[in-house]
C-alpha cells in the first residue's frame, strides 16, 4: 500500500477545507481532520459521501501477534517449531473499502428438456427422443461485495474474502509429493453484518485506504456477476436454456471499511505473510512452511502404498523377485527418515 509522493495530488475536504493527499485514481476520499468521506467525480467535483460503515476493529499490535503465534502452533502440515522460531518482521494496520450490496434478483428463463417416448407397436416399436419446451422463474436475495479498489493483488491474500479464493497455502518447497496438501479456500464475507457507523477514533493508528471504484461502477460489477450467477443456476434447470433474463433491484448499498492487519514473518531465511481480521483476529489468508516430519509421514504413506502393492503382486503372482519392491520401499523410508533427523531443519 505504499504511495509515491511525486504522484500525489491535493483535494479539499468538503466539510472542513483541509487538504487531502490523493493519487490520480482515488475517488473515495477520507479526511482525518473532520472524520468525513467524500466522492471525487470524473468532472473534478467533490461531493459528501454519507452512511459509510465500518466492521469493528478491536485488536492492537500485541494481540494480533499473539493470535498469529497461536495459529502457527496449531494445525497440520506446519513446522513443529514455527511459533517459537518465526520472527515477525512487519505488522501494519489498514482499513480497506468495499461496496456491500443487498440485491434482489428475479430470473425468467426458457429452454428445452430432452424427453423420450415409445412409438409404433409390435416389432415396429421403438424409442423416439424429442424436445419439450419448458420455462419458469426464480427469485433470490443476495448480499454481495465489490472491492472498492482496482487491484486486489496490492494486498496479499485479499482474494480469500471471495468464495474459492486461496486462504491457506502450505509451502512444501522443493518437496514434490505435497500435492497442495494443507491448502484451504476462502469464503464470502457478509460485511453488512455487525457493521456500525464509521468512526475514526475507533481505529487508532490505522491507515484508511481511499477507494478507487465509485458506487455506479461497483453496482455495474455486482450486477454483471449476479447475472452470470443466475444464468449458471438456470442452466442447471433444463437440458438446454435458450433465453435467460435477470432483473436486479439493489435495495441497500453501503461503503463498508474492513480493518485488516498485514503481517510478514520469516522462518529459517524465508519470508511468509498473513492477513488477519482486525475484529476477531482470525487468519483470513496466510502461507506457512511445512514441517520436516510431515514430509517424512507423507513420503512413508506414498512409498508404503507402493510397497504394499509390490508385496501383493509378489504373493498373488508367486514371483519371489517382486519382493524386492517392498524391501526397497522400506529402505527408502528408513533413508528419508535418517536424512531428515540428521540434516533437515524445521
Amino acid at each position: 500500500m505504499s504511495k509515491q509522493a511525486s504522484a500525489q495530488l491535493t483535494a479539499q475536504c468538503v466539510e472542513c477545507d483541509a487538504s487531502i493527499q490523493v493519487l490520480p485514481d482515488d475517488r473515495l476520499l477520507f479526511c482525518p481532520s473532520c472524520d468525513t468521506f467524500s466522492q471525487l467525480g470524473s468532472d473534478g467535483q467533490i461531493l459528501p459521501l454519507k452512511k459509510v460503515r465500518l466492521q469493528p476493529g478491536k485488536l492492537d499490535n500485541n494481540e494480533v501477534e499473539n493470535m498469529a503465534r497461536k495459529w502457527m502452533a496449531e494445525g497440520f502440515w506446519k513446522a513443529a517449531d514455527l511459533a517459537e522460531v518465526a520472527k515477525i518482521t512487519k505488522v501494519e494496520a489498514i482499513a480497506v473499502p468495499f461496496w456491500a450490496f443487498e440485491i434482489t434478483s428475479r430470473t425468467y428463463w426458457s429452454g428445452m428438456n430432452k424427453r423420450s417416448r415409445s412409438v409404433g407397436s409390435g416389432d415396429q416399436r421403438r424409442s423416439q427422443t424429442y424436445w419439450e419446451p419448458v420455462s419458469d422463474d426464480f427469485s433470490e436475495e443476495h448480499r454481495w461485495t465489490i472491492y472498492a479498489r482496482k487491484d486486489p493483488s496490492e494486498i496479499m491474500g485479499l482474494e480469500a474474502l471471495q468464495k474459492g479464493g486461496g486462504a491457506i497455502r502450505a509451502d512444501w518447497g522443493s518437496y514434490l509429493l505435497g500435492f497442495q496438501s494443507g491448502a484451504k479456500s476462502g469464503q464470502p464475507r457478509d460485511l453488512l453484518l455487525d457493521s456500525e457507523p464509521f468512526r475514526y477514533d475507533s481505529l487508532p493508528d490505522i491507515q484508511v485506504v481511499p477507494g478507487q471504484v465509485d458506487r455506479s461502477e461497483a453496482e455495474q460489477q455486482a450486477k454483471q456477476a449476479l447475472e452470470g450467477l443466475c444464468r449458471d443456476k438456470a442452466n442447471n434447470l433444463a437440458d438446454r436454456v435458450i433465453d435467460c433474463d435477470t432483473a436486479l433491484d439493489a435495495k441497500n448499498v453501503q461503503l463498508v471499511y474492513l480493518p485488516l492487519w498485514q503481517m510478514e514473518y520469516s522462518y529459517r531465511g524465508r519470508l511468509y505473510h498473513a492477513l488477519i481480521d482486525g475484529g476477531d483476529g482470525h487468519i483470513i489468508s496466510a502461507n506457512h512452511p511445512v514441517g520436516k516430519w510431515d514430509k517424512v509421514v507423507l513420503t512413508s504413506m506414498v512409498v508404503g502404498i507402493v510397497g504394499a502393492g509390490g508385496a501383493l503382486a509378489a504373493w498373488l503372482a508367486q514371483m519371489p523377485s517382486l519382493w524386492i519392491i517392498p524391501y526397497a520401499c522400506i529402505g527408502l523410508m528408513a533413508l528419508h527418515a535418517s536424512w531428515t533427523a540428521l540434516f533437515a531443519k524445521g
